[in-house]
């Protein structure tokens, strides 16, 4: 971006919190940048830069070459934001890594902590927040019926589904396909 002030041209070295479209720009100059230079095990979402590999040493060989690009660009990052190294790591709301994608703990907390709901505006908040998580619990309206057709109190088989569906929560994780493993239809 080049603005003119006082007779010169000058030019931002960074993107100014006021350009509404700067995080979208950013993007599609990334994804543009990795797709140009073929950078498998890279990923972008807005600004930040996750960087794969199925080894330590791949890994290490991957980021290297996207320090080396991101010199050649001038690109700087925030040594204080980075995070090198890790098998696991929290993003977007998921703890991906090893080959387990679940729901990040920290963000179940409020919802593992909450108790159960003793009138109709407390119980549309918790189902709002089951319903946010309801890609991990299977037959999620099966299982949220009770709940939604209980009076108050709640009875027996309310308080059991509002369990079940955190208790559920907490153990829920997709996991890669063993490629190794045979498939075996059933």
């Amino acid at each position: 971006m080049v603005f003119e002030a006082n007779g010169r041209l000058f030019q931002f070295k960074r993107i100014p919190f006021y350009v509404t479209s700067g995080g979208v720009c950013f993007q599609r100059m990334m994804d543009k940048l990795i797709q140009k230079e073929n950078l498998n095990e890279t990923f972008c979402y807005m600004d930040n830069l996750t960087v794969g590999g199925h080894s330590q040493e791949q890994h290490g060989d991957n980021v290297k070459k996207r320090m080396d690009l991101l010199g050649r660009y001038k690109f700087t990052l925030n040594d204080s934001k980075t995070i090198r190294s890790v098998s696991v790591i929290n993003v977007l709301g998921y703890r991906v890594g090893c080959g387990v994608i679940r729901p990040d703990p920290d963000r179940l907390q409020a919802l593992q902590s909450i108790p159960l709901p003793e009138n109709p505006k407390p119980l549309e908040r918790v189902m709002g927040m089951f319903a946010y998580y309801s890609k991990w619990l299977p037959r999620f309206s099966d299982q949220a019926l009770p709940l939604r057709s209980s009076s108050f109190p709640l009875d027996d088989s309310a308080r059991k589904a509002f369990e079940s569906l955190k208790k559920q929560l907490e153990a829920a994780t997709l996991r890669a396909i063993d490629e190794s493993q045979p498939f075996v239809g059933l």
